[in-house]
């Protein structure tokens, strides 16, 4: 066994770089419902302790469009999404104090706020998770 395999999970966990505890995600159905035609929706799956967000996106009837990153972003920042859909996904999350990320996205020269979205406990019962759908013109 290669020493690396034993020794980067020991350092990424030091330095915080591991996945945050509550890092299992939902399955999608919590993540998403169907939307109108023309509209896809952008699941955020957050986890406290530390804070890391977990993103998709997801046609109208929820079939998988891309994942921004496998491993939890940090509390705040501005990304770059790339997926099935034809043009670039702007993500900001401004608030980085806040488990319930807070934030826009732009698509194709239009703004959504991600407090236009729907927030809930991701079905787990968990105070260290909270899931945001949001909805948003995709055509």
């Amino acid at each position: 066994m290669h020493i690396s395999k034993l020794v980067t999970p020991v350092i990424a966990g030091i330095m915080g770089l591991a996945a945050p505890a509550g890092a299992q995600r939902p399955p999608p159905e919590h993540l998403c419902t169907p939307t109108g035609p023309g509209f896809c929706t952008l699941a955020i799956h957050s986890v406290y302790d530390p804070i890391g967000h977990f993103v998709s996106l997801y046609d109208s009837s929820c079939g998988w469009l891309g994942t921004l990153s496998d491993t939890a972003l940090p509390s705040s920042g501005t990304w770059s999404f790339h997926s099935k859909l034809p043009y670039t996904v702007e993500l900001t999350i401004d608030r980085p104090d806040d488990r319930l990320p807070r934030g826009y996205i732009w698509y194709k020269g239009r703004q959504t706020i991600l407090d236009q979205g729907y927030r809930n406990t991701c079905n787990d019962n968990s105070d260290f998770t909270a899931c945001l759908r949001l909805a948003f013109d995709c055509s």
